[in-house]
This record gives structure tokens, sequence and C-alpha cells, in this order.
């Protein structure tokens, strides 16, 4: 996943970044806040249909400790929103700031219409309408923070790797650490590509 959080250097950032992946066929998640989306459209629209865009909240503020539920809807509304207009498109993937959610975090997402939340470091979940009615299904994930770690070895190859660049990130680093990523056994999906190997 990337993560557009700031202004930090964008939108070549962006640019770079979509023309980098389109040339290597790699399929990624780009979360971006909806002020960002708003301030930088491109940063929404240079990425190709290979990459799936989600939100982040509208201004990057965390949302466990939000005043109260209104203001935490708010922000997740106005951050889709933003991203929707901007890339004309229905964004249905979300990642909290700094991974921070409490006990709202299901109503808040079901009520934005949003399907699937990557905010954790060991899973993500899934909004679906079971047999028991609309709730979120839990599915364990292996999360690298840091893309100047490339030890694997030890993970278990069943279980999805999720790495998590930020826009303050070089081109350069994220091209090294992919070109490390690449020489072992992987395969480059979107958020919705593994949303669908995962479910069927």
């Amino acid at each position: 996943t990337f993560n557009i959080i700031n202004s930090t250097n964008l939108p070549i950032w962006c640019n770079d970044l979509s023309k980098y992946l389109q040339d290597n066929k790699i399929h990624s998640t780009v979360f971006i806040t909806g002020i960002m989306a708003d301030n930088y459209p491109e940063c929404v629209t240079s990425f190709s249909k290979s990459n799936d865009i989600g939100s982040m909240t509208y201004s990057y503020n965390n949302l466990a400790p939000a005043s109260n539920y209104t203001d935490q809807l708010s922000q997740i509304q106005q951050g889709k929103t933003a991203v929707d207009k901007q890339g004309n498109l229905n964004s249905t993937i979300f990642r909290a700031p700094h991974g921070q959610v409490d006990q709202n975090i299901y109503s808040l997402l079901t009520r934005s219409h949003i399907l699937a939340d990557f905010s954790y470091n060991d899973h993500f979940n899934i909004y679906t309408n079971g047999l028991s009615g609309k709730i979120f299904y839990r599915y364990p994930m292996t999360s690298i923070g840091n893309i100047s770690y490339s030890k694997l070895s030890d993970r278990d190859p069943k279980i999805p790797l999720i790495v998590n660049i930020y826009n303050y990130d070089s081109i350069k680093k994220v091209q090294e650490f992919i070109n490390t990523m690449s020489k072992n056994p992987h395969q480059f999906v979107t958020a919705s590509e593994l949303i669908r190997n995962t479910v069927r």
C-alpha cells in the first residue's frame, strides 16, 4: 500500500510512483486523505486501473480520540467523498490514521458504505452480508512497517503480507525495496484482488 498523508513530495511523488507501477505492471493500493485528494487531484487520477484507491479520513486526524461519534463519521465520510469526487469513483476501502480505531469503527464504516478496513497490522476486515446479517469478517495478515526490512523467510507464506509505504519515502527507496521483494516468490495484488481471493 502507498499512503498519502501530507503534502511532502507532492504531486511529483504520485506521478513518478504511478509511472513506475504502470511500467512494471505492479498492482497496489493507494490510500489518500480527503484534503490531499482535494489539493492534489492527480494523486488520485494518475494511477491506472491496476491500482485501488482508498480513503483515510479527510484531515488525517486520529479517530479514536475524536470528541464524538458525529465528528468521527464526518471525517470518514468527507474523506471518502473527496477521494470519490476527484477520482470519479466509488472507493470502498479504508485505513484509519495511525491505525487508531475504537468500538465505533464497524458502525462508522458501514454507514459510510465502506466494505473493507485495512487499519490493522495483523488482520483486515471485510464487510459482507452474511447469514447472520451485515458484519465484518476478520482475516489474518502480516505487516511490514519499515521498507528497509527485507527478511521474509520467517513468515507464513499462506498469510498475505502488507507493506505500508508513505509519500515521505523516496521513490528510489521504494524501487529498491520492490526490487528486493521481487527476488522472493510473490504476487503483487490490490486490496480488491486480495478480498476476492480471500472470500471465494
